[in-house]
């Protein structure tokens, strides 16, 4: 069995956690420091493009640095609330929002506990130091082009940088430098506001969250200090410098405002992308059977218009139409099981009623590659068909290198009305494989992009409207119209 399974690697490609990174030269002059506090207004408003890198697609790694994240009580469960803050906000609309410079979104990757002793103070040399010895002794994740290390001091510890110290100078940073192994390294550094600076109307909490937000942005958008900024102010003039302190709420957590060159001003995210994710939700039954939903189980009608579930009795085995009692039989399935959509595409894969093995595994080629069988992937297949199953095979085939990738092209005709290029392809089922993101999500990420929300007109309504007919293969009913559109407007907040 381990032999075939190596085997399956060859043909249709492993998982792989490995990244690389390019190094860059530091700067010879650090710049100054970062305070949040309210800046002189720039004479002209706004941020320039310098050249520079951006982490166009953040990878969130966050670092606990400190023994007392593990042993103080409450701080492990600080530490986890911080985690699935940041797994929210990376993958949220405020991330979205700065495609106007490059960053298309992003997610939380990794989190460790780097349990060093820690005195009363801390210098960033200190902190350097840490993430040098965690990344050569693979504590964390390798440096690679949009990763960002979000390092956390415990309540207690000030942090100093450059003869400033945080409560008085700063209340955050964001910098790099380029380790022992001559890779660029990206991080922020948030002290807890724990005996240090707690921001004016908010817990402690609320004010970690809010020098998140201003940070993550910041160092997504100008992490070498040659990407955004005022050309006025420089390097004290991000795109988080120009309008804090405001700040509003998302997904019930308080965030930064950031400034917006579009809109001439600092915004929260219109939130299409939590939107898209509720649309997406396996809760909503329509995602999955479209019409369908809450029909009698004898009602038939095109596969077409049976929202996943039906896309997939069509792509997978080839049926124009469908009832609403096989949908309801295969969604009670996923649910009650909790399947991903590759394994429900290899459930009913496995159960498609075509006995001659070949024949079978010729339609699974077509069906989750999109092509014809080659010949010495076919003969392999059909060796190893008899001791792996026909649900194991296809659950190979769709969580493969190019079974994902299959998908993708299928997403892109279908919500952005093109062909994915090559590297398009290939960049989303890589995020596919590694686990990084799953199907749905990837779908909430073309539906809240700018080019889907320019090809419905560049408004809320046109793209709420996209919505309900792609997803749900319908028009909009006014009430829930009305509701997320009235969301949208809000900010989502």
């Amino acid at each position: 069995m381990q032999q075939i399974l190596r085997h399956v690697k060859k043909w249709l490609g492993g998982r792989s956690k490995n990244g690389g990174g390019r190094a860059r030269r530091a700067p010879s002059v650090r710049p100054a420091l970062e305070q949040l506090e309210r800046r002189e207004v720039p004479a002209v408003l706004g941020v320039s493009f310098h050249g520079g890198p951006v982490l166009a697609h953040v990878e969130v790694d966050t670092v606990f640095l400190g023994q007392a994240w593990s042993t103080t009580p409450g701080l492990p469960q600080e530490a986890g609330a911080i985690n699935q803050y940041l797994s929210y906000l990376s993958g949220s609309s405020y991330m979205t929002m700065l495609e106007q410079y490059g960053v298309d979104g992003g997610y939380r990757t990794g989190s460790t506990t780097a349990p060093f002793t820690l005195g009363g103070v801390i210098d960033d040399s200190g902190i350097r130091a840490a993430l040098n010895y965690e990344i050569l002794h693979g504590g964390v994740q390798a440096p690679d082009a949009n990763r960002l290390y979000v390092v956390y001091t415990p309540p207690g510890v000030r942090v100093t940088r450059d003869g400033g110290i945080n409560g008085v100078n700063f209340g955050g940073y964001h910098d790099f430098f380029v380790d022992s192994l001559h890779q660029v390294v990206a991080y922020a550094v948030l002290p807890n506001p724990v005996g240090n600076d707690v921001l004016p109307g908010l817990s402690a909490f609320s004010s970690l969250t809010v020098i998140t937000s201003h940070e993550l942005a910041e160092a997504a958008t100008d992490p070498t200090y040659s990407g955004w900024y005022n050309n006025t102010l420089g390097l004290s003039g991000e795109i988080g410098d120009l309008v804090e302190p405001s700040h509003g709420t998302l997904g019930g957590y308080a965030v930064q405002r950031e400034w917006s060159n579009v809109d001439g001003r600092g915004i929260l995210p219109v939130a299409r992308i939590d939107v898209a994710a509720d649309f997406t939700a396996r809760s909503t039954q329509e995602y999955y059977m479209g019409i369908f939903a809450g029909r009698p189980a004898s009602y038939a009608g095109p596969t077409s218009e049976g929202g996943l579930i039906g896309r997939y009795y069509e792509q997978l085995l080839g049926r124009a139409s469908v009832t609403a009692g096989e949908l309801q039989y295969w969604y009670g399935r996923m649910i009650s099981a909790n399947w991903s959509d590759e394994q429900l595409q290899a459930t009913m894969m496995s159960a498609a009623p075509i006995a001659d093995n070949t024949q079978w595994l010729t339609a699974v080629y077509r069906g989750m590659l999109g092509r014809a069988p080659d010949a010495g992937g076919l003969q392999f297949w059909e060796s190893a068909l008899p001791k792996l199953g026909r649900y194991q095979v296809a659950l190979d085939f769709a969580e493969s290198q190019e079974g994902e990738g299959y998908e993708a092209v299928l997403d892109y005709d279908r919500y952005l009305g093109r062909a994915a290029s090559p590297t398009e392809r290939a960049y989303w089922a890589t995020l596919l494989v590694q686990d990084k993101i799953t199907r749905e999500q990837m779908v909430d990420d073309f539906l809240a992009s700018n080019e889907y929300f320019i090809k419905h007109d560049s408004t809320n309504e046109g793209w709420l409207t996209g919505l309900y007919n792609n997803l749900l293969d319908r028009q909009p009913d006014p009430g829930g119209y009305a509701f997320w559109l009235n969301y949208l407007r809000a900010g989502g907040g």
